[in-house]
């Protein structure tokens, strides 16, 4: 449902009535507004250091958790299906950049950068507490991509650099079954100096994993191949069977001389499959996969930019829904601050993808959808107005109900304020719960009833 922000004074006084005292934190959960509007944001750490997106992850019931890096560490909040963001925690005190997931149940798992090495801990929302954390072996590095499937089994990946490259080196890819209670050692498959087996050196970064309902995981990213003063960029992609526990050899989607950046994938339960990147930020690009096909259709040029800023030309993010369609909401930067933010659609059955709708100005895009179909697109905008400071930038969102047209675009936070890095879910009847990094580091967030 579309809806419009309420004041944030509201927020501020429900927020006093709670009286809730956490350390560094603060809480707050507020009585549903009335229909048509959204709700006052309900969860705020007053933690003025805070540089990464925040994460979420709503099950199907609408249980929800949230985490984020603050000055002082890594804090999690839950909030049980039906009811209100319960106070944030500290998980650790050291910067994690986490990643989440949660499944149909509800369980929900949550990987981070730990001292000496990745950590991982779990939380049935609404029916326990967080679990002690547990070391993951590995090289020490960050979390990339994180998935649960209903049965509660985990699939992780990250890159771990090698002879100091700073753009990365090998993926690793963990996946622990469910009822398992230690993770196994990873299994390295990308990237590395040149071998007995391996004539090229391959600097591999950006993965991103995803299961589908059998627990088969499949798994994408880009490489940075040179060999005798050549070089190439390669889209790679491997699956993990679950009837064989093991990862299949890396198969190339695309080659390209250009830098490739911000591989994106997608899975849904049947194993419908969508990736998409870009190329030196001049093209973007994306694929399917219909589930029980090992291959990957030939790659579809979405959307052209005429500057090529690498980082600055796009940014793009996916979902698929349960009957594999695919949503793709992409920005692209077109010099004088023009960023529009459209929107691109496509049958995996078909592999046809639809010609890219507009849909706003900003960046920092996130999407989410649910299994019919509802999709929500969220997004930062620095167009300012006349009265407003420098560097103001807002949080924008755009609902489309499944099957039906785009409603009206709302503006969630106010003018004059300077929110980024937004985030959102979707439960399984639609309603849209969103996170964003607001002024003065300030985590808060917003949801439909």
């Amino acid at each position: 449902m579309l809806r419009t922000m309420g004041a944030i004074g509201l927020a501020l006084a429900a927020f006093a009535a709670l009286g809730v005292a956490t350390p560094g934190v603060k809480a707050r959960s507020l009585a549903w507004t009335t229909i048509g509007s959204w709700q006052d944001a309900c969860v705020q750490c007053t933690d003025p250091n805070n540089y990464e997106r925040p994460q979420l992850a709503i099950a199907p019931n609408g249980a929800a958790v949230a985490a984020w890096d603050g000055q002082r560490g890594l804090y999690a909040a839950v909030r049980p299906s039906g009811g209100t963001w319960q106070s944030p925690i500290e998980l650790d005190s050291r910067l994690g950049r986490p990643k989440l997931a949660i499944n149909s149940h509800g369980l929900a798992v949550l990987v981070w950068a730990g001292q000496a090495a990745m950590e991982s801990a779990f939380i049935h929302v609404g029916h326990g507490t967080w679990t002690a954390p547990e070391l993951i072996p590995g090289p020490e590095s960050a979390p990339m991509g994180l998935a649960i499937d209903a049965h509660g089994d985990v699939a992780m990946i990250w890159e771990n650099f090698f002879k100091h490259n700073e753009d990365g080196g090998i993926v690793l890819a963990s996946y622990r079954r469910a009822g398992v209670t230690r993770w196994p050692a990873p299994t390295a498959l990308a990237g590395g100096p040149p071998s007995h087996h391996r004539h090229y050196e391959g600097v591999a970064n950006e993965p991103k994993i995803a299961l589908d309902a059998h627990g088969n995981a499949t798994a994408l990213w880009h490489e940075d191949r040179t060999a005798q003063g050549n070089s190439a960029t390669l889209i790679e992609t491997s699956t993990r069977p679950a009837r064989t526990g093991g990862w299949t050899r890396a198969i190339v989607l695309a080659r390209s001389s250009d830098f490739i950046d911000d591989t994106m994938l997608a899975v849904d339960a049947r194993g419908d499959a969508a990736a998409s990147w870009h190329t030196d930020g001049r093209s973007l690009l994306a694929t399917t996969r219909p589930a029980g096909h090992p291959g990957w259709r030939a790659p579809v040029k979405l959307a052209s930019s005429p500057l090529g800023f690498e980082d600055l030309g796009f940014g793009n993010t996916l979902a698929i829904d349960s009957a594999g369609e695919a949503f793709l909401a992409f920005h692209s930067y077109m010099g004088n601050g023009i960023e529009p933010v459209r929107f691109a659609t496509a049958s995996t059955s078909t592999g046809h993808w639809d010609k890219p709708i507009l849909l706003g100005d900003g960046h920092d895009i996130a999407i989410a959808c649910n299994g019919r179909g509802d999709v929500t697109v969220t997004w930062t905008s620095a167009i300012q107005a006349p009265s407003e400071p420098p560097l103001a930038e807002r949080i924008m969102v755009a609902e489309r109900p499944a099957h039906a047209a785009w409603r009206p675009v709302a503006q969630l936070s106010p003018n004059g304020h300077r929110d980024i890095e937004p985030n959102v879910g979707l439960d399984a009847k639609g309603n849209t719960t969103v996170i964003w990094l607001a002024r003065g580091g300030n985590v808060e967030a917003t949801d439909t009833p």
